[in-house]
């Protein structure tokens, strides 16, 4: 049976700023994407923060409010010194519903680091009484198990990381599976380090991987003449003219949602090192 979120109890009502808690594990934001959502703040972008009420009878209306996503925005109000926002108000929400919300809004956001994805999934996980397997929170969810999985593969990467897991916020989860390839765990930590410092793509953190794991080339036996470039996502191009074919190696049970990004990444890396090829012109007579 899959989770269901009921509907506000109010849409889009100023709360007062000093009545809302952020949870404890909410969703890091660095200083500097507060700063630039405070400079961008309007009230049209209040809309998408999320609250639930709490019983409070020491509060003003007797209600206190526990905000669930928007964090960020409420954090920029803050800045900002605003007395209120706008939100949309639940009520009776189960953690489990809290947490889906949560998992649900950072789906959506390109910067959501892959490692607070996976806590939530875990906490998840453990939310009811009696702790689900992947697959029954998959199901719950509405999630393909393949991708429930590759978030909580995460936990096998080296404490190191995970102890300072803010500081790879900019890094995705292609990194991460790329750095999981790697048993040893202080390597997975250097080479984290190293992406991060000089902002490796997931192709060229898999390159580095390969060439430490003493990994070849694939052959390029049987394969159509012309251009073409093996990037670590699964993905071969071939070009011959302005024309292009794509080939892939796929697990069977690839996430449809996952394929796609994962064909983005691989695409636009391609097309980096590979620029258009103009057609050559009729000679005239």
């Amino acid at each position: 049976m899959t989770v269901v979120i009921p509907d506000p109890v109010q849409y889009g009502v100023w709360i007062e700023l000093n009545l809302c808690d952020l949870r404890k594990d909410a969703r890091f934001h660095p200083d500097d994407e507060i700063d630039s959502l405070a400079k961008g703040l309007a009230i049209k972008q209040l809309q998408s923060i999320a609250v639930c009420r709490i019983p409070d009878a020491a509060a003003p209306g007797g209600w206190r409010y526990e905000v669930i996503f928007g964090v960020g925005r409420v954090q920029a109000a803050r800045k900002n010194t605003w007395d209120k926002i706008r939100a949309d108000v639940y009520e009776g929400l189960t953690e489990f519903q809290k947490l889906h919300m949560i998992f649900s809004e950072n789906e959506d956001r390109k910067n959501a680091s892959p490692l607070y994805q996976a806590l939530v999934l875990k906490q998840m996980q453990r939310a009811d009484e009696q702790p689900m397997t992947q697959g029954q929170l998959a199901e719950k969810i509405g999630k393909d198990q393949g991708s429930v999985s590759r978030y909580l593969s995460l936990f096998d990467l080296s404490p190191r990381i995970w102890e300072n897991m803010h500081a790879y916020i900019k890094l995705g989860i292609r990194h991460f599976i790329q750095l999981n390839r790697l048993e040893n765990k202080d390597d997975q930590w250097k080479l984290a380090e190293i992406t991060r410092e000089k902002g490796l793509s997931s192709s060229e953190l898999a390159a580095l991987i390969d060439k430490q794991l003493g990994v070849k080339p694939a052959s390029k036996a049987g394969r159509p003449k012309g251009d073409k470039n093996v990037g670590a996502e699964g993905f071969v191009f071939f070009q011959r003219g302005s024309r292009l074919r794509v080939k892939a190696n796929l697990e069977y049970d690839e996430d449809a949602e996952a394929l796609a990004e994962l064909f983005k990444i691989a695409f636009r890396t391609w097309q980096i090192s590979h620029p258009p090829v103009k057609p050559k012109k009729l000679a005239a007579r």
